[in-house]
């Protein structure tokens, strides 16, 4: 599979075979924050033979983006693959995008309610799913980070919002 490979500006430099990249090479990734009307979150626990954090828990959906493709397309068919949910471009709301070493990681939000026992998982990717509170997700990862992928970490935590300091 060719991957675009960017520069510091995520510019597009060149295509490369994934499994080609070197170590100074940038690529692109999207990712899925998946909500329902409930205040509840998907996240998918990866499956055990991932390179990248096996077995451990992070978004609904995520992958690196292939070819032509935009970040959005790119998330369209990654959310089709992983978890069997089709979602439309307006349901697609775009996030922060951050870079971290070797990628830029495009984050989406999306509402939708659909049941777990409605979603078909590609094996190869996720081995698990499950919505969950965010009060019992930040609880979780609290207790145990180490169960969760490092980079879903941090983008939760970018999603707290500040206590209101007390009047002087």
């Amino acid at each position: 599979m060719l991957v675009p490979v960017v520069d510091e500006n995520d510019v597009v430099i060149g295509m490369k075979e994934r499994d080609a990249l070197a170590p100074g090479d940038i690529c692109r990734v999207s990712a899925l924050w998946l909500a329902n009307s409930h205040g509840e979150v998907l996240i998918a626990r990866r499956a055990l033979e991932k390179k990248s954090g096996p077995g451990l828990w992070s978004c609904a959906a995520a992958g690196v983006v292939d070819g032509e493709e935009t970040y959005e397309e790119n998330m369209i068919r990654e959310t089709q693959e992983e978890i069997g949910l089709t979602l439309l471009p307006e349901e697609l709301t775009p996030g922060v995008k951050v870079r971290r070493s070797r990628i830029f990681l495009q984050w989406y939000f999306a509402t939708k309610d659909v049941a777990i026992t409605d979603l078909s998982l590609q094996k190869e990717e996720v081995m698990d799913a499950r919505w969950i509170s965010v009060p019992e997700l930040q609880a979780w990862i609290e207790r145990a980070p180490d169960e969760f992928v490092e980079s879903y970490i941090e983008f939760f935590n970018s999603l707290k919002v500040p206590q209101e300091q007390p009047a002087p």
